[in-house]
């Protein structure tokens, strides 16, 4: 993997928009680095403070990433819905 091809790293403005990032717990040497690059990339965009959370895994990200916006203050369809219904499958909330 030598990076060639790339698309060049460039940032939009998104300072005061809400951002939630939703990722499995799963295979954690991928994904904390995955997550980590995600929230540098939020912040270098502007993001305050982007709304992390972890799920078991791939089936539940569905789940996870509509609570979250719900969570984020996207006022998404169905997001308290989702949330409700996300805390038996044993999302937890990292960071606000």
């Amino acid at each position: 993997m030598s990076g060639g091809g790339r698309p060049p790293g460039r940032t939009v403005e998104a300072a005061g928009l809400s951002l939630a990032i939703a990722a499995t717990r799963w295979h954690p040497e991928v994904t904390d680095c995955l997550v980590q690059r995600a929230v540098a990339a939020a912040e270098a965009c502007g993001v305050a403070r982007p709304l992390v959370v972890r799920v078991p895994g791939a089936v539940e990200l569905p789940v996870g990433a509509a609570g979250a916006a719900g969570s984020a203050g996207s006022g998404g369809a169905g997001g308290a819905g989702a949330t409700r219904a996300a805390e038996p499958l044993g999302i937890k909330r990292l960071s606000s």
